[in-house]
């Protein structure tokens, strides 16, 4: 243990002199755990553990059959086709087996916690103990709630987690040093849920008050990113904003299909809450999914399989790589993933009916010698529009384009035409 925490655990338990020796133990004795479950994932020592292709899932407590892991299992390969690659649990103590099994070694597994605090020594051994089980499990992102907030207890709680666990993401709120938070999700902080931004910009065709809201966010800095959460198929949920359900499928899988390619373009890491009804099922197990619903989820799922496919490898996409809006007509939504370098992504999506032309400076971005861009959607090339100092791009209805600036674009091949309509 670090000097500091051992400084911090004599400050707040005095009358418990052991307490060090106990806490060490305790960590000694998941430690074996831990690294076995590390072990199975790519991330480097002192590296940010997630990468652009990641995506989460969000099991709320009321998905049928949630709990066993083999159904589980059968629903992200078999159903969700591995488009997710970590999954948000109620509780790993709800397994029916008591523990994840082979989910924690092929996912991420995040789960959330809500403690008090304040008590004793014993008390809050017991309490480590708790979490550092969970831990062992394979939790490698904690969301966890102390009450009361801001305490040097909970202060405590978090510097021993690391200590065990230099990987683990701690999920909740920047302003008290967490990892991950959601920006307009859980919890609110005032703002409006992510989800419900993105589907007004969609219905309204207008992304002004979502280019606001974007620029209201600070830059991904550290090890700290968001979680940008919406609802999976925008039916159902707890956010109380879903599509129209009296709508055509085609016409809600085409609304839903714009709201997955804006919030996979966005800066930090993309998560979807699951609704209650499952989109399918293995013989025997209790789906209560409509037809209809099945066939939505057919309609949508390949197409965010494809963009989170897409996204890895991108070092733009990183959820650590900042993003910058660029002012356009409000029908467009353009942002700019990356650090303005070779690697840098020009992400431009058309939520209109209408064709719309992008109009900018050439010297604002780093093109490559051939003057013309790759489009990620499609692997297509496309020569801009240029008419002295500026560069253009007309987008027709529903597309959108991802080009890749810098040396890295190839020159081989003739030029596209179009991008990925959503």
């Amino acid at each position: 243990m670090t000097s500091t925490l051992v400084d911090l655990v004599q400050e707040l338990y005095p009358d418990a002199p052991d307490l060090v020796e106990r806490i060490q133990g305790l960590i000694d004795r998941v430690r074996p755990a831990l690294e076995e479950h590390r072990s199975h994932f790519s991330s480097l020592p002192g590296e940010f553990p997630l990468e652009s292709g990641d995506a989460l899932l969000v099991l709320t407590g009321n998905v049928s059959g949630g709990t066993d892991p083999e159904q589980l299992q059968y629903l992200l390969e078999e159903v969700w086709e591995n488009t997710f690659s970590a999954i948000r649990l109620p509780s790993v103590a709800d397994f029916s087996d008591g523990a994840p099994g082979e989910l924690a070694r092929d996912y991420r597994l995040m789960t959330d916690l809500t403690l008090d605090t304040e008590g004793t020594a014993e008390q809050g051994l017991v309490l480590l103990e708790q979490l550092l089980k969970d831990l062992s499990r394979g939790v490698q992102i904690l969301g966890l709630s102390l009450s009361p907030e801001g305490s040097r207890e909970g202060c405590f709680i978090r510097k021993v987690l690391k200590e065990a666990d230099p990987g683990l993401l701690l999920a909740g709120d920047h302003s008290r040093g967490d990892d991950l938070a959601w920006p307009g999700g859980e919890p609110r902080g005032g703002r409006e849920p992510l989800g419900e931004v993105l589907l007004e910009a969609v219905l309204k065709e207008d992304t002004r008050e979502l280019q606001e809201w974007i620029l209201a966010l600070p830059q991904p800095e550290g090890s700290r990113t968001w979680i940008n959460q919406v609802p999976l198929l925008f039916r159902g949920g707890e956010e109380g904003f879903r599509v129209d359900e009296n709508l055509p499928l085609e016409q809600q899988a085409q609304s839903i299909l714009s709201l997955q390619t804006l919030q996979c373009s966005l800066a930090g890491v993309p998560a979807f809450v699951q609704v209650p009804a499952l989109p399918n099922a293995p013989d025997g197990a209790d789906g209560t999914a409509s037809d209809d619903f099945r066939e939505l989820a057919g309609l949508v799922l390949p197409h965010l399989g494809q963009l989170l496919q897409i996204r890895f490898g991108e070092p733009a996409f990183a959820p650590l790589s900042p993003q910058r809006v660029i002012p356009a007509d409000p029908r467009l939504m353009v942002l700019e993933r990356g650090g303005g370098g070779d690697s840098s992504i020009l992400c431009l999506q058309n939520l209109s009916r209408d064709s719309v032309e992008f109009r900018d400076r050439l010297d604002k971005y780093p093109w490559p010698e051939s003057g013309v861009v790759e489009d990620l959607l499609t692997g297509d090339l496309l020569f801009p529009s240029r008419e002295g100092p500026l560069f253009s791009f007309e987008l027709q209805p529903r597309e959108v384009l991802w080009l890749r600036f810098g040396a890295s674009s190839p020159g081989e091949s003739g030029p596209g035409e179009s991008g990925l309509s959503g």
